[in-house]
């Protein structure tokens, strides 16, 4: 989510939202502010073109993962909670970094 939002949103269009602030903190790990941003977007378009099809690409892969999870498993509960908990550890861990 961080990548797409870094590609695809522009710098001006950053600072506006209420997402926006939590977002850019997560995306600290892609660039750890290393590098200076420059005005504007910076992505060009086949690289837009690359980055959604990766973002398409693992959502669709986890979905399934998701889904053969749940057809094999017994306990349909602990996939829910594994995923969710795939989801929320990372996060907070990254929101309190």
């Amino acid at each position: 989510m961080t990548g797409w939002w870094q590609t695809f949103v522009s710098d001006d269009d950053k600072k506006i939202g209420f997402f926006n602030p939590i977002i850019e903190k997560f995306s600290r790990i892609h660039t750890d502010d290393y590098f200076q941003r420059n005005a504007g977007n910076h992505a060009s378009e086949h690289f837009k073109i690359l980055v959604a099809c990766m973002a398409v690409a693992l959502i669709v892969t986890i979905l399934l993962g998701v889904a053969l999870a749940c057809q094999t498993m017994r306990k349909s509960w602990m996939t829910a909670l594994a995923f969710l908990l795939g989801i929320l550890v990372p996060a907070l861990v990254l929101y309190f970094n």
